[in-house]
């Protein structure tokens, strides 16, 4: 089955059309002047063109053909998911990864055992200990799941930090690793997706650490040859000094209770502080821009731009159906950039939309948005629309959903939570607050923050505001959902029943 051209738009680079013309636009408003209800679909940013279509193609059939509405699906693509995963398969793979790894699992372990005891004597477990519990990943179980943190942990000391790294620059296969790091940089290379985003980066072809990593652990070398040092030449190199603030930080969220898991909470401050600009943190950066971008005017044609303009002509002739909004992970950072919009139109323009315009429904399916980016549309775009809903997972399901197999055990979320999200100086934030993660919802003593809490609020002040899955049957109309993976709510049997069911009694 082909998709009738009245039932999406496809975006491009920048959010303008793309596949998609103005008169293609032009010709599905003419459609929805006889249409009482209308569902607008925001597909995650995860997936190609094809599969995007795809996606479309079947949630018409199985489950919009059936709710009374008529529904348009706005279709664009990064290709994040793929890249990530790919690039985490080869990072993964790297020797000096897996010295760090090892390394940093070490002394972690043993600080987070000892407590608030300090000590440059950690009891430091053997390298087979470590080993034991990595192979876990094996049997697609996470390392040191059932850790226990004694309860008086406290940060790392001076002398618990000297230990550590005197310990690993003693150690031959680290320096061996970093001289063949060196030995293999080439004049740096570039790939670019079909956006022209970077997608991967490589300045030494035996890693994928960051270009500017790559670099100084050169300069670290120099250095040393110059000096005349043949061994130990990086007992106080700048790679020993990153390492040991990896076990800063992964000590310190454990304080703060803001850690993800040993395993995991330790590979997300390796991937930080080493291997930013292959993780996708540009590319998911470029996707949410391009759902901001979509809206803006002037130029060339935008694909949000001209659907809003097009709906401002439609409610303007007295037209009003019941309008629902769907966002799928990342599609819900599209849905608050359209609020901002159309609330932008309400103040006034060439193209106002009235005044006493509200969307019917909006429903998020594990939504990606940041609590920072939702506070708007909880605060200043709240009158835009009736009802809100979002169907996500418990963490324990969240937790269980792992991105990439027998590598990173936790769900999209969890990682874009870990180490995609910006900082306010312009790095990787870490345990970024997002909206559709249960942890932020639940634990109000560790999520204080001022954006978190206005979030928190608006979805609890809500009758159902929130399904967390997998629910327990029976379960009322509209409320079910057994969805176990982040990419399977827009598949779930249970979960379109439930969005059928909303809009069909809206």
């Amino acid at each position: 089955m082909s998709l009738p051209k009245i039932n999406y738009i496809n975006t491009g680079r920048d959010g303008m059309l793309d596949g998609t013309t103005e008169q293609d636009i032009d010709a599905m408003f003419d459609a929805l002047k006889a249409q009482s209800k209308v569902v607008l679909h925001f597909h995650g940013g995860l997936v190609s063109r094809a599969a995007g279509m795809a996606g479309a193609e079947r949630l018409k059939t199985e489950c919009y053909d059936g709710s009374g509405a008529h529904p348009v699906f706005f279709v664009w693509e990064s290709g994040l998911l793929e890249v990530v995963r790919h690039n985490l398969r080869e990072i993964f793979g790297e020797d000096i990864f897996k010295i760090l790894l090892k390394w940093l699992l070490k002394y972690a372990s043993a600080k987070l055992e000892a407590g608030g005891a300090k000590s440059p004597l950690l009891a430091v477990p053997p390298d087979i200990e470590i080993y034991k519990e990595l192979v876990k990943l094996d049997a697609g179980k996470e390392p040191f799941s059932d850790f226990e943190v004694d309860a008086g942990i406290s940060e790392i000391s001076e002398a618990e930090q000297d230990a550590f790294e005197a310990e690993m620059g003693r150690d031959a296969d680290f320096q061996e690793t970093v001289q063949a790091i060196v030995n293999a940089i080439v004049p740096e290379e570039q790939t670019s997706g079909a956006k022209g985003i970077v997608i991967r980066t490589r300045h030494s072809m035996r890693t994928l650490m960051s270009p500017e990593v790559v670099e100084q652990l050169k300069s670290d070398v120099d250095n040393a040859k110059s000096g005349g040092q043949a061994k130990g030449i990086f007992s106080t190199a700048a790679l020993i000094k990153k390492a040991a603030v990896i076990l800063i930080r992964v000590v310190r969220r454990f304080v703060q209770k803001r850690d993800h898991g040993l395993y995991p909470t330790v590979v997300e401050e390796i991937l930080r502080e080493f291997y930013v600009a292959n993780i996708g943190t540009k590319i998911w950066g470029a996707m949410k821009q391009e759902t901001a971008d979509t809206f803006q005017t002037g130029g060339t044609t935008r694909g949000g731009d001209y659907f809003t303009r097009k709906l401002s002509e439609l409610l303007a002739g007295g037209y009003r159906p019941q309008i629902t909004l769907v966002g799928h992970s990342a599609g819900s950072v599209f849905i608050n950039n359209l609020l901002t919009h159309i609330r932008k139109m309400q103040a006034g323009g060439d193209k106002p939309i009235p005044a006493d315009f509200k969307f019917r429904n909006i429903i998020f399916l594990a939504p990606a948005c940041t609590f920072e980016h939702f506070q708007p549309t909880v605060k200043a775009n709240r009158n835009l629309f009736d009802s809100f809903r979002m169907f996500t997972m418990t963490d324990k399901a969240e937790s269980d959903d792992s991105l990439v197999p027998y590598i990173y055990t936790r769900s999209l979320l969890y990682f874009i939570s870990g180490v995609l999200e910006p900082d306010a100086k312009g790095g990787v934030d870490f345990d970024k607050p997002i909206v559709g993660m249960q942890r932020y919802h639940n634990r109000p003593a560790v999520y204080s923050f001022p954006e978190v809490v206005a979030g928190r609020d608006f979805v609890a002040g809500i009758t159902s505001g929130v399904v967390w899955s997998p629910t327990t049957a029976p379960w009322p109309p509209g409320l079910g959902t057994a969805s176990l993976s982040h990419s399977d709510f827009d598949n779930d049997v249970f979960t379109l029943d439930s969005i059928r069911h909303i809009i069909k009694t809206s």
